[in-house]
This record gives C-alpha cells, structure tokens and sequence, in this order.
C-alpha cells in the first residue's frame, strides 16, 4: 500500500499534476489524499495522521 499526498495551498493552485503522477506511479485512488486548504494556521501532520487513522 501506498499513500500520496497532494498540496494546494493557494486558491489558485491545481493539484491536477500531482494526482496524474500518483496515478502514473500506481497508487490507488483511495490512497490519495489532497488538501486545498491554506496551510498558514494548519497543523498538517496532525491532519494527515487523522486522515491515515480513517483507513
């Protein structure tokens, strides 16, 4: 199992490119996560680990 994270922190980032070189790479959809929220007041490990624990 592999999992991928994708970041776009901005309103105007695309993470479009990096769901095509996960899905190049062979990580399943369902291991994909992506996070489009600003990362200026995020605790991002904490959110990801939350994310991983749902699996």
């Amino acid at each position: 199992m592999e999992l991928a994270y994708a970041l776009a922190s901005a309103k105007d980032h695309n993470p479009e490119r990096q769901l095509v070189k996960f899905r190049e790479l062979g990580v399943e959809e369902r291991y994909i996560f992506v996070n489009k929220m600003s990362c200026k007041n995020f605790e991002r490990t904490s959110h990801i680990l939350k994310e991983i624990t749902c699996l």
